[in-house]
């Protein structure tokens, strides 16, 4: 028989002991590692959730002002201005052509020229009509609203009822009257007014950012407008703060700012804050985005 002997109890109970505080370590190594794990992912969520927000309002907000008239409507003392119409700390609402379907007119509709009629517009780009088929994106059972400018920057109102992208021309909803629009002066714009607004939300939800669009073709200074349809643009957010300055920088205040004072902003500084609740014993993570947009207003 063998001489061999093997382990004693007390050996083994040691060896247990040790591979026991050696599975503690690791356990414990891990559940610090898979906590930082959990707080860095929702600090990365909440913080490009924020991010995507932030950079569609920018983009919203830079655009603000373009193709906008600044003149009167042919025939009537309407105008669009002030470029923005409504400004809060949590909301804003403001006119802007913000997805450039501008355009500039090949010919000057006149009586006299067969080839340039005065129930349709010749413009340099029909793609962005055309992949819309002259329909209003905020409502497709309408007819796309244009904003026409004259050389003198006053403004008339259309609807384009076709689209013909062989010919590079729009069919618009009633004549034009002749000798008014200029070749390459006169822009044809489909402006949108924007709506931007945080709501509180009970926790954990926190709040949304919501947004909405118009396009339209007379000025309308509603906030918000009748029938908003509201798309949530980022959640887990804890708070909206816009704070407005005028071209000296001084900060404008009012809340909403008063009508006579949105002409002067030229400024608008963004607050976003986030936060997102990761777990029992854990802390809630928060983000806070900031940046400032200056504004094309009049």
């Amino acid at each position: 028989m063998s001489n061999e002997k093997g382990f004693s109890l007390v050996e083994l109970l040691v060896a247990a002991a040790i591979m026991s505080m050696v599975m503690l370590a690791v356990l414990a190594v891990y559940s610090q590692a898979r906590q930082i794990a959990v707080r860095t992912d929702a600090e990365a969520n909440v913080h490009g959730n924020l991010r995507l927000a932030l950079e569609m309002l920018e983009h919203d907000l830079r655009m603000a002002g373009y193709g906008v008239p600044e003149g009167v409507k042919v025939g009537a003392a309407t105008v669009w201005t002030p470029v923005i119409f409504h400004a809060a700390s949590d909301a804003i609402g403001f006119r802007s052509d913000i997805d450039a379907g501008g355009s500039h007119l090949t010919c000057s509709p006149q009586t006299s020229k067969p080839k340039c009629l005065l129930d349709r517009l010749s413009v340099d780009s029909v793609g962005y009509y055309d992949r819309l088929s002259c329909k209003s994106p905020d409502d497709v059972t309408q007819d796309l609203r244009l904003v026409i400018t004259t050389p003198e920057g006053d403004w008339l109102q259309r609807d384009c009822t076709a689209v013909d992208a062989s010919k590079g021309h729009l069919t618009v909803s009633s004549n034009l009257p002749a000798g008014t629009l200029q070749m390459g002066v006169s822009g044809v714009f489909t402006i949108e007014q924007v709506y931007y607004r945080f709501s509180a939300l009970p926790a954990p939800e926190y709040g949304v950012i919501s947004r909405d669009v118009r396009y339209h073709n007379d000025p309308d200074a509603n906030f918000p407008r009748s029938g908003a349809q509201w798309d949530n643009v980022a959640s887990s957010v804890e708070s909206l703060t816009l704070t407005y300055f005028d071209g000296a920088g001084t900060q404008i205040t009012g809340n909403p700012v008063p009508a006579a004072s949105l002409p002067n902003i030229a400024r608008v500084v963004i607050s976003i804050g986030g936060r997102e609740r990761i777990g029992v014993g854990l802390d809630d993570r928060r983000v806070l985005l900031r940046s400032e947009v200056l504004i094309r207003n009049r």
